[in-house]
């Protein structure tokens, strides 16, 4: 379509050359058509650009840099990730489905339109082309159709198109869409889906990392993660890099950087990559709340702990023993759970209480307004 409106406008302009057309005449021909052009890209996706950001949606603060919060957060990464791989692949439509069911559990509170049945990606049309640029994916705006690159390796497939669907579903920010593609991805049943999440946001990762770790630290953090998987990784960077025109990349990033800050995103492209700033601030804490001196403390740990692994959600568990801290969360019956944010607000705005004797006890294990994940103790 970009190429068509293109068309028009050199059309237009050879048209009124050549009828001899005065200047002014040519120009406001040419500047009705860019300005109904516009119109239709605003009016058809672009108004996303003026939605509040994810952080006042979601009711979350954004978190200032804190090293001991930034280590741990690469070493549940590594451990998730390794955890998480598969040599298994799967393709459309096979994930198709399954990161939309998914999309439905977000809460109404983001602002997330819910994925229709009919909304199916397509293929690029000029699919060279886009490979040469580094683009794997994109919503075009006119028509609010999703793309994704058919040259896109398998373990990259259900995360762009998890992505792109989020920008579909009402998400401008790309360091949005890559948190919800992570997010998305990574809750899915399918392993060859929940491992893409992981893995499509390892780039960003090291390179949040190699900017605030020293040479010997980054090289200890990669060495914590399996060599199959870096050796993934170096094998799509050299796929990218082989197909990739530097003169059409050079000018389709600069273009889009442009666009991006025209549109009141700040830093552009290098939005992308603060996505693990998003991630950090929906990171949740499981506070285990109990003396310690009975089977039922340890038992709710490492249920707690089983449940984090098993529903892969950004959180810790930690064990509450010290009476005083208790008692500060407002219960006088133990064993229980809390669940805060690293800004220290309580996610489910109350204490489970479980009861061992009686039920199961069964918990909202929710991030930001509660992401409809719920497990039974």
């Amino acid at each position: 379509l970009a190429v068509c409106a293109i068309g028009l406008i050199i059309c237009l302009l050879a048209k009124g050359i050549r009828n001899k057309d005065k200047v002014w005449k040519i120009a406001l021909r040419e500047a009705e058509l860019i300005a109904w052009i516009f119109i239709w890209l605003y009016m058809g996706w672009g108004m996303n650009y003026f939605r509040e950001s994810i952080y006042s949606r979601g009711n979350i603060e954004r978190q200032p840099y804190d090293e001991k919060v930034f280590n741990k957060f690469l070493s549940d990464y590594a451990d998730s990730l390794n955890y998480a791989y598969t040599q298994d692949s799967v393709d459309l439509p096979a994930f198709e489905d399954d990161i939309k069911s998914i999309y439905t559990s977000v809460p109404d509170s983001f602002g997330l339109c819910e994925p229709k049945n009919w909304q199916h990606p397509k293929q690029l049309l000029f699919n060279r082309l886009y490979t040469s640029v580094g683009v794997g994916g994109y919503i075009g705006p006119f028509f609010c159709e999703t793309h994704i690159n058919a040259d896109l390796l398998p373990a990259q497939r259900p995360y762009s198109y998890a992505h792109e669907l989020s920008h579909l579903l009402g998400v401008s920010n790309e360091d949005e869409a890559n948190f919800w593609a992570y997010e998305i991805c990574r809750r899915s049943d399918i392993p060859a889906v929940r491992y893409s999440g992981y893995y499509s946001l390892l780039p960003y990762v090291l390179s949040n990392a190699s900017k605030v770790l020293s040479a010997d630290e980054y090289k200890t953090y990669i060495s914590s993660i399996k060599p199959e998987i870096i050796q993934q990784l170096i094998d799509q960077q050299n796929f990218w890099k082989s197909n990739y025109n530097k003169i059409l990349g050079k000018i389709q990033s600069a273009v889009y950087d442009s666009m991006l800050k025209a549109n009141k995103i700040s830093s552009g492209t290098k939005n992308y990559i603060q996505v693990i700033d998003l991630i950090i601030a929906f990171e949740m804490e499981i506070k285990v709340l109990g003396t310690g001196c009975c089977s039922k403390c340890a038992t709710l740990t490492r249920n707690a702990e089983d449940a984090v692994k098993a529903m892969g959600i950004n959180a810790s568990v930690e064990e509450v023993t010290d009476i005083e801290k208790i008692i500060s969360y407002g219960i006088m019956r133990t064993p229980a759970l809390a669940v805060v944010e690293t800004n220290g607000r309580n996610v489910c705005g109350s204490i489970a209480i479980f009861d061992f004797d009686t039920d199961s006890g069964v918990f909202a294990c929710g991030f930001g307004a509660n992401f409809g994940l719920w497990s039974v103790f």
